[in-house]
């Protein structure tokens, strides 16, 4: 019975001094976690983001006086807000505790200078500010990292998708947009709609007449959300019928402004083209928010008014008599 004791006490002395170990690395490991950052810089001092995948390919975003631009894509306009989100996400990514600080396990996980799954560089008035490679994944949204010229191999919380080389993940969709209210009026199929105080009115009603003021509404409203999908460069291609547009149509803005819009649908594409006056670019926006604009007819846009309920009682006595 003694040595069951015995036993028995040795095994609860065992269980604590684990216990206390482990408590002791977690916090050790949190310490650490919690107070280093992977690379440090300044977002504010970024002009240049250069991202490589594992094949080479790369995508360059560069800050100008203008915004952020893609210099290799028709030196188009960059969404400012997903470049703040990439800076802050990258500022932000903390240390975990290092699975490798040999060189030779930067090939292994696949953080090698030559050998990773992506590569960041920021730089700042010509000089490089931070280098970041990421490598295989050990598990959901984690990655395997290594800072610059750094040895050790950590694990962060990032995934490679938030950093696309596609230039279409980085464009400015939102170019064309415009505020409701800049738009005084919209023509397009021999018909006019102009802005009455918070309401749309359609010219040449008859007196029997009334605008569908929720058609009117949702036609202005697409238009002046309109985004694109792809910015196809400033030269007129024979594929992109052009010369034919399937809708054609103008803003008259609050400062005075003319914008024209064309529509046209390449053969065998969901996707229409579209020419704005007042910008070099062509561009490809969705399908459906333009065939919903090709289907409208004056049909779809005007209704008899209803008549009130003291004139229609009023008829119908006057039937009864």
């Amino acid at each position: 019975m003694k040595r069951f004791i015995t036993i028995l006490c040795v095994l609860v002395v065992l269980q604590l001094g684990l216990g206390i170990f482990l408590f002791q690395n977690k916090k050790e490991y949190d310490t650490f976690h919690s107070e280093k950052f992977l690379v440090t810089f300044s977002a504010d001092l970024v002009d240049q983001i250069v991202i490589t995948d594992k094949d080479k390919q790369e995508v360059l975003l560069k800050k100008e006086e203008g915004g952020w631009k893609l210099p290799a894509h028709h030196d188009f306009s960059a969404q400012k807000t997903e470049v703040d989100r990439l800076l802050s996400t990258l500022s932000g990514l903390k240390k975990g505790w290092p699975v490798a600080t040999s060189k030779g396990a930067a090939k292994r996980f696949k953080v090698g200078v030559d050998d990773f799954e992506q590569r960041i560089i920021l730089s700042g008035s010509g000089k490089e500010l931070a280098r970041i490679y990421f490598g295989s994944s050990p598990g959901f949204k984690t990655v395997h990292a290594r800072p610059g010229q750094s040895d050790e191999v950590v694990i962060v919380p990032f995934s490679t998708f938030e950093a696309s080389i596609r230039p279409d993940d980085w464009i400015d969709k939102d170019v064309l947009q415009l505020d409701q209210t800049d738009i005084q009026s919209l023509s397009f199929a021999g018909m006019t709609i102009k802005r009455q105080e918070e309401s749309f009115v359609l010219d040449g009603l008859g007196e029997d007449e009334e605008g569908v003021q929720e058609e009117l509404e949702r036609l202005v409203k697409q238009i002046a959300e309109l985004r694109v999908e792809t910015v196809l460069g400033p030269e007129l291609k024979a594929e992109y019928n052009q010369n034919m547009p399937d809708v054609t149509l103008s803003l008259h803005l609050q400062n005075g402004e003319m914008r024209d819009y064309f529509f046209s649908k390449p053969t065998e594409q969901e996707n229409y083209i579209v020419k704005v006056s007042d910008m070099p670019h062509y561009f490809e926006t969705i399908g459906w928010q333009i065939e919903h604009i090709k289907e409208l007819s004056r049909d779809s846009l005007v209704r008899k008014k209803e008549k009130d309920k003291k004139t229609e009682a009023v008829e119908a006595e006057e039937d009864t008599n």
